[in-house]
C-alpha cells in the first residue's frame, strides 16, 4: 500500500500525474500561436473547448496507460520499492475498474466536446478528435499495444507533435499548412526525445515485463544518446527556421534560443555520464532538464510567434 492520502480528491489528483501535464499543455500553447500566426483569429469558445479537448486527452491517456500497464508498475514496484514511487493500481491508490472506468469517460468527453466544437461552434470536422484517440489508445491498448511490440516512442512524438496541432488547428476552424510543418518537424524531434526518456527509468522492468521500448531493446547508453541526438536536431530546426524569418525579432530570437541549445546540449552530455541502466537518482535529474529544456524552447518559440504576428497586423 501507498502512503498517498486517504482523501479520494488526493488520490485521483496522485492518478493524474499533473507534473506530467506540460507534456500536452505546452504542445497546446504552441498550436494556438501558430494558429494566430496563421489566421488571427482566435475565437475564444474554440480557445475553451480546446482546453477542454485537452483537458480530457490527458485524463483519457494517463489513466488508460496505467490500466495497460498494471503488470509492469507490479514488477517495477517489487524489483525497485525504494526507488519507485507508488503506482496508481499497483499500491491501491485506485481500483482497476476505477481507473478504466474514469479512463473511459474521458475519452466519451473528449469526442463529446468534438462534436459540441463541430455542430455549434468553428470546428470543421471529426477527424482530429478520433485521430486523437485512436493515436493514443494504439500507444498502450489491446490490439495494438504499440509500447510493446516497438514503435511506441514514434507514436507518442506524432501525437504530441502532430495529431495534437491537427485536432487544435480543426477546432478553431482551419487546417494544417505545409508553412505550419517547418515549425511542427522540430516540435517532433523534441517529442522524440522526450518518449525516449520515459523508458529510461523502466528498462529492467519493462524487459522482465514484455515492453519493447527503445530503452529496452538497445540499452539506456545508447538510448539516452539517441535522446539527445533527438532534442539537438530539434533544436537547431527551431533556430534555423527563426533566423530565416527575414524578421529583426526572429533573427534576435533565434541567437539567443541557439545558445540556449548548444547550453542545454553540453549540460545534457555531462548528465548523461553518470545515466546507466538502474541509476535513478542520475536518470531523474535528466529527464527534468530535457523536459523542462523542451518547454521552455516551445514556450519561448510561442511567446516569439504571438509577438511577430501582433507586430504584422
Amino acid at each position: 500500500m501507498s502512503n498517498v492520502s486517504e482523501s479520494l480528491f488526493k488520490k485521483v489528483v496522485y492518478s493524474l500525474k499533473l507534473g506530467s501535464w506540460p507534456k500536452v499543455l505546452v504542445p497546446y500553447v504552441f498550436s494556438v500561436s501558430l494558429l494566430y500566426h496563421t489566421t488571427e483569429f482566435l475565437p475564444v469558445s474554440s480557445i475553451i473547448l480546446g482546453l477542454l479537448y485537452i483537458f480530457f486527452l490527458v485524463v483519457y491517456i494517463v489513466l488508460l496507460n496505467d490500466y495497460a500497464d498494471v503488470e509492469v508498475d507490479r514488477i517495477k514496484r517489487a524489483m525497485f520499492p525504494e526507488h519507485c514511487s507508488p503506482k496508481t493500481i499497483p499500491d491501491g491508490i485506485l481500483t482497476e475498474n476505477q481507473v478504466l472506468g474514469t479512463g473511459i469517460l474521458s475519452l466519451a468527453l473528449v469526442l463529446f466536446v468534438g462534436i459540441i466544437a463541430y455542430l455549434y461552434f468553428y470546428a470543421i470536422s471529426l477527424s482530429g478528435i478520433l485521430l486523437s484517440i485512436a493515436t493514443f489508445w494504439m500507444y498502450s491498448l489491446r490490439p495494438f499495444r504499440l509500447n510493446y511490440r516497438g514503435g511506441g516512442e514514434l507514436l507518442e512524438a506524432m501525437g504530441i507533435s502532430i495529431v495534437i496541432p491537427f485536432t487544435i488547428f480543426q477546432l478553431f476552424g482551419t487546417t494544417l499548412s505545409k508553412h505550419d510543418f517547418i515549425w511542427l518537424i522540430p516540435s517532433f524531434f523534441l517529442s522524440l526525445s522526450s518518449a525516449i526518456a520515459s523508458g529510461l527509468s523502466d528498462e529492467s522492468s519493462d524487459k522482465i515485463g514484455g515492453k519493447r521500448t527503445l530503452v529496452a531493446l538497445i540499452g539506456s547508453k545508447k538510448a539516452t544518446l539517441l535522446l539527445i541526438t533527438s532534442f539537438s536536431l530539434g533544436m537547431g530546426m527551431l533556430t534555423a527556421v527563426l533566423l530565416t524569418q527575414e524578421n529583426t525579432i526572429t533573427t534576435v530570437s533565434g541567437s539567443f534560443l541557439g545558445l540556449f541549445g548548444i547550453f542545454l546540449v553540453t549540460k545534457m552530455f555531462g548528465i548523461a555520464e553518470n545515466v546507466q541502466t538502474n541509476t535513478f537518482a542520475e536518470i531523474a535529474i535528466l529527464k527534468n532538464f530535457l523536459h523542462k529544456g523542451i518547454w521552455y524552447t516551445l514556450l519561448f518559440v510561442s511567446i516569439v510567434i504571438t509577438i511577430v504576428s501582433i507586430y504584422n497586423s
